[in-house]
């Protein structure tokens, strides 16, 4: 496995990135996206990518904002772009089935808008809740600290068409449990991975290898 640092072309934007490679060659990518105050570097987003790649898979991140002002002025509509981004890179490095991976936000953000090559997702902790009346049409572009309402309806889940495990913690008290399972409860293929003890951070390292055992797990089904 080797990594490689990269640069992510997003419209008339350019983000830093790594990629981490396979020893053998590999037609599988996996797209990693971050929560929304920490980077997509470190801790388990290391170890995911690591052991992911050393399964044979592609694994993608990149970094497109830099601290907390940055990242309130993103928008949904952005987040967006840069996904397709990001498995277009993966497609030009000979992936055919791609997953996608998100944290917190990053997790929230892929329950709004799934590319079309993604077949499956892991969530970890998606930091979303759904809202009856809720329209992502009207606030993609709406930078997220102007955002009042969650931009999810129940209705928008069912559109979700791909098979999507989510981690979550009992001991979680930024996305409590019960928002959870209502989210997961709307989308089609939607399974609840439920592990005892686990907070939102996942900052422990026993911790870290257990939710990338259930990730890999859970992806290569």
């Amino acid at each position: 496995m080797t990594v490689e640092d990269i640069e992510l072309a997003v419209g008339n934007r350019v983000y830093g990135g790594r990629l981490n490679v396979p020893d053998e060659p590999s037609s599988v990518g996996v797209l990693v996206l971050p929560g929304g105050g920490h980077g997509p570097y470190g801790g388990i987003f290391d170890r995911f990518s690591e052991e992911a790649a050393e399964a044979g898979m592609h694994v993608l991140r990149y970094q497109s904002w830099s601290g907390p002002l940055e990242f309130q002025n993103k928008t949904y509509g952005m987040v967006h772009e840069e996904m397709d981004a990001a498995v277009g890179r993966l497609q030009a490095e000979g992936c055919e089935t791609i997953y996608l991976v998100g944290k917190s936000f990053g997790g929230g953000v892929a329950l709004t808008y799934v590319p079309a090559a993604v077949d499956r997702m892991v969530l970890w902790s998606p930091a979303m809740r759904v809202a009856e009346g809720a329209s992502l049409e009207d606030v993609i572009d709406v930078v997220l600290q102007d955002l009042e309402e969650p931009p999810l309806s129940p209705e928008a889940l069912t559109d979700i068409d791909v098979p999507v495990g989510v981690v979550q913690g009992d001991a979680d008290e930024v996305q409590l449990p019960r928002f959870t399972e209502e989210v997961v409860d709307g989308i089609p293929q939607g399974e609840l991975i439920e592990v005892e003890g686990l907070d939102h951070s996942y900052s422990d390292r026993e911790w870290g290898q257990h939710v990338t055992e259930l990730t890999l797990e859970y992806l290569t089904r």
